[in-house]
């Protein structure tokens, strides 16, 4: 590590940390469309009801073994899983053109304050690197954590504390902008502090011990959020 980076970590010491595909990117909307039509062309049918309900607390891996076996289908799910992961980095990939632009004003903004700003992400380290440079803030990638687990949901509470750890900043230092109940808890598990932002997916769901609950990243939401990191 550089003797300036050294520095310039010194002189930080807070952080916002964030789902790369969910916060600005309709991450899960995205989702739904290519497991949809992945599996339409494997004869198996899926409502969005059902991915809500099944498949946001579980990795893909898991949901799409329960779908196969549900509907009693001969076929590779690991093969399946690896097919969909491809097409999901290329469509979000897509998304970044078009998304607005509050996710890249917050984190001009934090930079400016002195605000870390770390991203978490299912997708493969090269892909998540991408989104970031095309998205204008490359800058993030140094506090990147792609934690892809098949075998589980990605952002579990240690997946959180990693990341925190990987930027030297203390937990109590950190507030999280999540977009589901999961997401959320495991935050407040790490000893966080959570925003969220649901999307269509998980708007219904229960976001107890949260500190606020907003709809986008305007303004007003950004300045509530370095409030919340002054107040520590």
């Amino acid at each position: 590590m550089s003797e300036e980076k050294i520095i310039e970590q010194e002189q930080v010491s807070s952080a916002i940390l964030f789902e790369l595909e969910n916060i600005s990117f309709e991450g899960r909307e995205v989702m739904y469309g290519v497991i949809e039509k992945t599996l339409a062309t494997k004869g198996i049918t899926i409502k969005p009801f059902a991915f809500s309900r099944y498949a946001l607390n579980v990795s893909l891996t898991q949901f799409i073994e329960a779908i196969v076996e549900v509907n009693k289908k001969r076929l590779d799910v690991a093969k399946l899983v690896t097919e969909i992961e491809g097409k999901l980095g290329k469509a979000l990939l897509k998304k970044v053109s078009v998304a607005n632009g509050d996710l890249k004003k917050m984190i001009k903004l934090a930079d400016k304050n002195g605000v870390a700003v770390g991203a978490l992400s299912v997708l493969e380290d090269a892909t998540a690197k991408e989104m970031l440079e095309k998205l204008g803030v490359g800058e993030v990638t140094e506090n990147l954590l792609c934690s892809n687990h098949r075998d589980r949901c990605c952002q579990s509470a240690d997946a959180w504390l990693k990341l925190a750890k990987n930027m030297a900043i203390p937990a109590s230092k950190c507030l999280v902008l999540a977009t589901c109940r999961a997401s959320c808890k495991s935050a407040l598990k790490a000893g966080m502090r959570c925003v969220v932002i649901p999307d269509d997916f998980t708007s219904f769901q229960d976001f107890g011990g949260a500190d606020m609950v907003a709809t986008d990243l305007s303004s007003n939401v950004v300045t509530e959020i370095f409030k919340l990191l002054e107040d520590e």
